[in-house]
């Protein structure tokens, strides 16, 4: 789903509020497997495929009390904002006006059980849902269209959060937004991702 033109803005408590305009394309990416086929009846071992994965969830740097605002139905986006104290809070929208397809988001956020606080709804509405999945991760199912769908959820202050986000069962790290140094990055560096506030 290609991401059409729409207008991003940030808005900070103590900042004048400046506009970003949103121009992203994404370009469907093919990717192949590699197979080993063994000359010798099968029974040879594999390549040596070098050291195991990286497991460790890449950190990106959250700046607090930034607030995102973008026209639902203009563009697929998922936004993410953290206000000091432990409130975050994580909204969707879809390029329905263009596409005139219902984007399907699948979102999981996470902490650590002990710094989870509580957790609720925001806009949602239809099917959406959110479900606790134990050990401190929340799930939103969210179908979103012309409106904004979204989650809060409540941690000790500080603490950071885990995000793993998928649009029509596909990875939607692209489409993921938030500030950092007075910024709007996009494009989340992995999925998962951890978000972590940044230090006033």
């Amino acid at each position: 789903m290609l991401l059409s033109k729409g207008t991003v803005k940030l808005r900070s408590l103590g900042l004048s509020p400046f506009v970003l305009a949103l121009a992203v394309g994404v370009a469907g990416a093919a990717s192949a497997g590699c197979f080993f086929v063994d000359d010798h009846g099968g029974h040879g071992t594999p390549p040596d495929e070098g050291p195991p994965p990286d497991e460790t969830i890449k950190q990106v740097a959250i700046q607090s009390d930034q607030q995102l605002s973008a026209n639902p139905g203009e563009g697929v986006g998922i936004f993410v904002e953290y206000r000091a104290g432990g409130q975050w809070h994580i909204w969707t929208t879809c390029d329905t006006f263009t596409s005139k397809a219902v984007c399907s988001f699948d979102i999981f956020a996470g902490t650590r059980p002990e710094l989870l606080r509580s957790y609720a709804t925001d806009q949602a509405e239809g099917y959406d849902e959110v479900k606790d999945l134990g050990n401190g991760e929340i799930e939103l199912l969210a179908d979103t269209d012309s409106d904004t769908d979204g989650l809060i959820v409540m941690t000790e202050p500080g603490a950071p959060l885990d995000l793993e986000v998928y649009l029509d069962g596909n990875s939607a790290a692209p489409f993921v937004y938030w500030v950092s140094d007075d910024v709007i990055r996009t494009g989340a560096p992995d999925n998962p991702v951890e978000f972590v506030p940044a230090s006033p």
